[in-house]
């Protein structure tokens, strides 16, 4: 089968998606395909009874070191990673920046995810029936732009579960004292993506040093305390 027929025979023309992997983000899409009506079958090493030999679009929504060894499985077909990073002529990289928790979502809430896509044409002609926005990248930019997407989303989670860890155990604070500040630290960013300096506040940005020279004796020997003078740092620099 020619690379054009393979296009050509995807979900617009009611064959089905060929989904392999059974972790969360191939949970989510499942659950969006469901919602949106795309027809689909799923594999796994776990439960691999399920034939895949009718799809010529496959999605391979596994972690980047076996992406490649199972591209492999199916040489004539369209084959399709989610990795933010990974790269590869076989396989084409198309990239939902969000987070995906155990919970699914609802449909509004998968239709409002960009994908990050090496080909935004491929995407509109894979996946006809998907509103999502979709923007374009290069892939000599992608490590670059997925080590940002950590830094923002999985390196704040971290400082999240410090706080949530901390306040019961050393203040005797429940852990849900501090969600409406998360919620509103959430939504002061989310208004403000043009100008992300506008909703920058604390200590390092009022240049307080005697909070964050106070701030820092009180993490002495706390490994989070390289982190916060690293951010202060790189603040300062900036200035």
């Amino acid at each position: 089968m020619t690379f054009a027929k393979a296009i050509g025979a995807g979900p617009a023309h009611g064959l089905p998606l060929g989904i392999v992997g059974d972790g969360r983000v191939a949970a989510h899409f499942c659950h969006y395909f469901r919602l949106v009506g795309i027809p689909f079958r799923q594999w796994s090493r776990r439960s691999p009874a399920q034939s895949l030999a009718e799809c010529q679009v496959i999605l391979l929504l596994v972690s980047d070191p076996v992406i490649e060894e199972l591209a492999l499985r199916y040489p004539d077909r369209t084959r399709v990673h989610f990795s933010g990073s990974f790269c590869s002529p076989h396989v084409h990289g198309m990239h939902p920046l969000m987070s995906f928790g155990r919970e699914l979502y609802s449909l509004a809430d998968y239709e409002r995810i960009p994908f990050i896509v090496e080909d935004p044409a491929l995407f509109r002609k894979l996946f006809p029936r998907l509103a999502n926005p979709c923007y374009p990248i290069g892939p000599h930019q992608k490590a670059r732009y997925h080590a940002l997407c950590a830094m923002a989303g999985n390196f704040t989670g971290f400082l999240w579960a410090k706080l949530l860890e901390e306040l019961p155990a050393s203040f005797g604070i429940p852990a849900e004292a501090a969600i409406p500040y998360l919620d509103r630290v959430c939504r002061n960013i989310g208004a403000a993506p043009i100008n992300p300096e506008s909703f920058l506040t604390g200590p390092i940005v009022r240049k307080d040093a005697g909070t964050v020279a106070a701030h820092l004796a009180a993490l002495d020997g706390d490994p989070y305390r390289s982190i916060y003078e690293a951010f202060a740092r790189i603040h300062l620099s900036n200035d």
